[in-house]
């Protein structure tokens, strides 16, 4: 139990309470009427049962404003079978069951209005019981009962005995809302205090006025005193029936004449001085007996001199009064000297109650010594622990619910049966899923599926309710796209951000369109933005915005974006919304450029990182670096190498301090370095050398070494430090038989790990090899840890691979496949000369690297190429064309010309140079920068590419028709496929999630009959298993497992290297269902890409999995 007391004086702003009891100082304070209390919790449920209390005399006493418990059962338990009663009067005390839930676990909120629902709350002023029930010098909340979420139930399955330990309260703000009370001098107290501005004081008036602050009255007329104006002066008193805000409230009683006693004369030996309020008699000091003051009040003796009792007058036996500071003779159930407390068993002081505590249930005889709670063991609860606790059944045994608690009501289970007792809105045995009608367990949430709108009242797992065709909405309460006049939901709907103002609604255009768009708007409903155009606003006149593009930054010169966000369709190497800007690691954004920016190259060993300046692509360079890239020291410095670590054994000297012998015989030792090799045997069993160490690190030490037996041998390597603060350090070197010199790294006599040698201090170190066996040791080296994990050193490739330039490390790119699509070869066109047709010259350059056959030349001197096209049916076609430029300086310029039976079409290409390893792709554009859109009225057609402007030599390797339903950017977006080097394929990884908290699941398992018996060109591991999902079998299905219950994320690993981006249905089946969406990007990686699948409800990534699931994988889209 714990209390918590504020001061109303200081409460008008938010407090956070950072511990369970806080005891305010104890002052004279103002007296506020409060109107409300609002309670805000921190990291903790709200309290089970507690008690908001208020205090009229600053904190002296506290009677009871509101009660609180989770039951009505608790109710009665804790505050009586009155505090259920509805509110009757004024001042009722009622218990409210609302507040003490377990949702929200965090958060929640407590509401108390103390003048609702009262029968004068709407005539305050008029009723005396009300202004005083509101009125409060301090707020205290006594809580009473935490709660534990059946927590407690820990000590009986772990043994655990401090679980109460972990219980609190957490409060994040209180805020109480009031007015002053001014008794009629003041009619507002709108003033702010200026050193408070919570605080407001009273606008005085009667010539009274406010100094101290709080709106505390001084000055008082009329012979009032107090904070308020609220008493009489000494020597006055307010008569019977007489006002508080009334002028004359305070009198000074009726003569001698008329009474026989003058009123307020008082002896000050037997009275306080002032008059009794409204009878105007002399007020007794409290240890004499009122109304005349001539005896000894109870609880005193001796008078006059009216000492207090010695022995308090409730607990003791034979009314003893004084027992000369001995021992009081206590009643039975009254303990202490002076019988001033309950004895153990007993409750309540002064009436000392028995606890009646039952044996069965509780822990002792003892309860609190106030409420008279006995201590309950787990299973058991009540005041007297005489049933069974929430949770538990079958009094007396108590037996264990096993109920989920997140669906069950406060009382968990029937108290008989130990059936479950669920809230509304959640089902089965143990109350743990949503009944129908209800969705999202654990917090099972009303469907409220829309009468009008839904088929039916049950929703499914993420609430989505089914929607008649015209209706949509998760509960079906508005209108389908393309219909209107909701709950009517007749089609039309047209967005009106996107019709004209002079629109007059659906029906009226003679044209026989439904709206009326306007300039850069399109679509059946008028809520598009036209190709080139976004951000449809209502208060645009022509609907829309230029994308803007910056066309060097963007693919194929392409001046259309995102019709919502405005993103227009960036190169690889470029970022922003209108393409204008390098990303992070590249630099020089120029139009002749694929990848629209030059990377960084910054030196990995040299830089800080790889970000370089945007335009000049200077590197920001570690201390004493310099250079663009990072990669030349300054004047007077140099970059180390290992040759700064090498120490050769012969410049070293013996145990006794000699040289050391050594050897140069080259038939012996091959290579040898500097003047020799040191001769280790009988004779010379160990070699010394100092060693300066500047920096501290983990090393490893290095032989090179030759070992002329036929047997492997040990070497003792030890180091040996100046400083007496330092330890030594021995391992064993492992040396392998042969002829020739060979490097060991000391790893023990075993040589499986490498032992490192630990540094921590530079400085003088001396390095011992030993051994009395015969071998001769060349060198050592001492190598820091910077140098031999090195993983700062390992550079991303980020260029791309060029046709004869592949020596060092670059990307190789790939694109969609394209062979399933109309199609005709460079090498098949032709020239028109006079009424000839001649064959195209032949590009003929690295055709075998790019493994592709012949390609048409286009350059100075030969600027058409005519190709003749077949398409498999007429329709509206996106030409691409693939070329190879391997010496172009600057872009290639084209005009395209589309000849049908009836019509002739025009376009244009930029073709950027291209060099690389593989084939580029650029689409045809219209006038205006977008794609063009050919339709096509005739299977054959003839395509005539005309070079307006042409650098270098350009091959045009083909022609490609794609369909309008089938056109997608990544055609012409370059994908990573390899790190090459050398010309081949490095092999390359991902990082895998922590084991033991996530789980891997091999989609093959379970599904053996479905595996891929063709695998992805250029796959790094040819052994992994793969499921193959295409038109005739496009489901698949894994179980799995998981370690514990908790919210995953679902990573998966595919291989896509034919097709764009499109997007799989996704369905987990863990108890309940969610749906959801696999995004699978073009992905030609020789490593495979990583997706993450997201729910369809909001997008989110985590799914709460209990233990097992179903994921099913079914590629309803696959029509590329």
């Amino acid at each position: 139990m714990g209390f918590f007391d504020i001061r109303l004086e200081d409460v008008f702003s938010p407090i956070y309470l950072s511990s369970v009891v806080r005891n305010s100082a104890c002052r004279r304070t103002q007296l506020f009427h409060v109107a409300y209390v609002f309670i805000k919790m921190a990291n903790s449920p709200r309290p089970e049962v507690w008690v908001l209390e208020r205090s009229r005399d600053n904190g002296e006493t506290f009677k009871p404003w509101q009660y609180f418990a989770e039951t009505e059962n608790d109710c009665e338990t804790f505050f009586g079978q009155e505090s259920l009663r509805p509110i009757t009067r004024d001042d009722s005390v009622v218990c409210d069951t609302q507040f003490s839930k377990v949702v929200p676990l965090e958060d929640g909120e407590i509401v108390v209005s103390l003048l609702n629902n009262r029968p004068s709350a709407n005539n305050f002023f008029n009723s005396t019981v009300l202004q005083e029930w509101s009125q409060a010098t301090n707020v205290r909340l006594r809580f009473l009962r935490t709660k534990t979420l059946l927590a407690h139930l820990m000590s009986l399955v772990n043994e655990d005995p401090t679980v109460t330990r972990r219980y609190f309260y957490s409060i994040r703000d209180i805020s109480i809302g009031g007015r002053c009370v001014c008794n009629g001098h003041a009619d507002v107290c709108d003033i702010t205090d200026p050193n408070d501005p919570y605080k407001l004081l009273c606008r005085c008036q009667h010539n009274t006025w406010n100094n101290e602050g709080g709106g505390v009255c001084q000055n008082c007329r009329h012979f009032t005193t107090g904070i308020n104006c609220d008493k009489c002066q000494d020597r006055y008193y307010r008569p019977y029936g007489k006002p508080l805000d009334a002028l004359d409230v305070c009198h000074q009683g009726r003569s001698r004449y008329e009474l026989d006693f003058a009123a307020c004369q008082c002896d000050n030996f037997y009275s306080t001085g002032n008059c009794e309020n409204e009878s105007g008699r002399c007020e007794c000091k409290r240890q004499f007996r009122p109304p005349n003051c001539d005896a000894c009040n109870v609880g005193y003796y001796d008078f006059p001199n009216c000492k207090p009792c010695d022995c308090h007058q409730n607990g003791t036996r034979g009314n003893v009064c004084e027992v000369g500071a001995g021992q009081c003779p206590c009643k039975a159930n009254y303990a202490g000297k002076n019988c001033d407390a309950c004895n153990e068993g007993y409750y309540k002081f002064p009436e000392c109650i028995p606890c009646d505590c039952n044996s069965l249930g509780s822990l002792g005889p003892s309860c609190h010594n106030e409420t008279g709670q006995c201590d309950c063991t787990n299973s058991y609860a009540g005041r007297t622990c005489s049933r069974c606790e929430d949770g538990y059944f079958g009094y007396p045994n108590c037996a264990f619910c096993s109920c989920d608690i997140a669906g069950t009501k406060a009382e968990i289970c029937d108290k008989s049966s130990g059936a479950c007792l669920c809230k509304e809105g959640y089902a089965g045995d143990r109350c743990d899923q949503c009944a129908p009608g209800f969705f999202g367990y654990p917090n099972c949430l009303p469907c409220n599926c829309s009468q009008r709108g839904s088929v039916s009242q049950v929703c499914n797992p993420a609430g989505k309710c089914p929607c008649i065709p015209s209706f949509s909405g998760r509960t079906c309460e508005q209108c389908s796209p393309g219909y209107h006049k909701y709950p009517d939901c007749i089609r039309c709907n047209c967005d009106p951000a996107g019709v004209l103002a002079t629109f007059g609604g659906c029906g009226t255009l003679t044209t026989g369109e439904l709206c009326e768009c306007k300039q850069r708007v399109t679509g059946r409903i008028c809520n598009t933005c036209k190709a080139l155009f976004w951000n449809l606003r209502a208060d645009n006149p022509l609907g829309c915005e230029d994308c803007n593009c910056h066309i060097p930054g963007v693919l194929g010169g392409l001046r259309v974006c995102d019709s919502g966000s405005g993103k227009c369709h960036c190169k690889p190497q470029v970022t922003s919304r209108r393409c204008d800007l390098c990303k992070d690691g590249s630099y020089r954004l120029t139009e002749a450029n694929l990848f629209g920016c030059i990377d960084c190259d910054c030196d990995i060993g040299g830089s800080s990182n790889n970000i370089c300046d945007k335009v000049e692509g200077r590197c920001v360079c570690r201390p004493r670096i310099s250079g663009r890239k990072c990669d030349k020291p300054l004047t007077t410095h140099y970059h180390p190498t290992l040759h700064q670590y090498q120490y050769e054994v012969e410049d070293g000297y013996t145990e006794q301090r000699s040289p050391v012998r050594f050897g140069y015989d080259e038939s012996l030792f091959p290579g040898y370095s500097w003047k020799g090799y040191a001769v280790f045997s009988v004779l010379q069993k160990e070699v010394l050398q100092d060693i300066q160490v500047e920096n501290p690190s983990l090393y490893r030490v290095i032989l090179r070494y030759v070992n002329p037996s036929d047997e492997p041998k040990l070497a003792e390597v030890k180091l040996i430090p100046d400083s007496p603060r330092d330890t030594e350090q021995i391992f064993m070197a492992r040396l392998e038989p042969g002829k020739k010199p060979n490097f060991v790294t000391v790893s023990g006599p075993v040589g499986d790990l490498p032992s490192p040698y630990v540094i921590d201090n530079p400085g003088r170190w001396t390095v011992s090899i030993k051994t009395s066996e015969n071998v001769f040791v060349d060198y050592f080296v001492l190598l820091p840890l910077a140098y031999y994990e090195a993983t700062v050193l390992q550079q991303p490739a980020r260029t791309a691979c060029s046709v004869g330039e592949e020596e060092d490390i670059c990307m190789h790119y790939a694109y969609p496949d394209a062979s399933d699509f109309a199609h005709v070869r460079g090498e098949a066109g032709h020239v028109p000369i006079d009424d000839d047709r001649k064959p195209v010259p032949l590009f003929g350059d690295a055709r075998g690297m790019l493994g592709t056959t012949e390609m048409a030349l286009m350059d100075e001197n030969s600027q058409n190429v005519h190709l003749d096209m077949r398409i498999p049916y007429p329709g509206k076609y996106v030409l691409l064309v693939f070329y190879h430029s391997p010496n172009a300086s600057q872009p290639s310029s084209l005009t395209v010309e589309v000849n049908g039976q009836r019509e002739r079409h025009k376009g244009k290409a930029v073709l950027y140079a291209c060099p690389y390893t593989s084939l580029c792709r650029q689409v045809i554009t219209d006038a205006e920068g977008g794609v063009a859109m050919f339709n096509l009225d005739d299977n054959n057609i003839n395509v005539v590419l005309k070079g307006e402007k042409t650098s270098g030599r350009v091959g045009i390797d083909q022609v490609v028709a794609v369909p309008e339903e089938r056109w997608h950017m990544d055609l012409i977006e370059p994908a990573p496929m390899c790190t090459r080097r050398m010309g081949q394929c490095a092999p390359t990884r991902f990082v895998n999630p922590p084991r033991g908290e996530s789980v891997k699941v091999e989609f093959e398992s379970g599904n053996e009959d479905k595996m891929s018996k063709v695998m992805p060109p250029g796959i790094q591991d040819g052994s992994t298993g793969l499921i193959y999902l295409d038109h005739q079998d496009a489901m698949v299905d894994i179980t799995g497992k998981v370690p514990n219950p908790g919210y995953y994320v679902f990573l998966v690993h595919y291989y896509q290297p034919q097709y764009p981006e499109f997007e799989v249905d996704v369905l987990i089946q863990n108890g309940q269902f969610y749906e959801g969406t696999l995004p699978l990007r073009h992905c030609p990686s020789a490593a495979g890409c990583r997706a993450v699948i997201k729910s369809l409800n909001g997008g989110d990534t985590q799914f709460q999995i209990l233990e097992n699931f179903v994921l099913t994988l079914k590629a309803s889209i696959l029509n590329i």
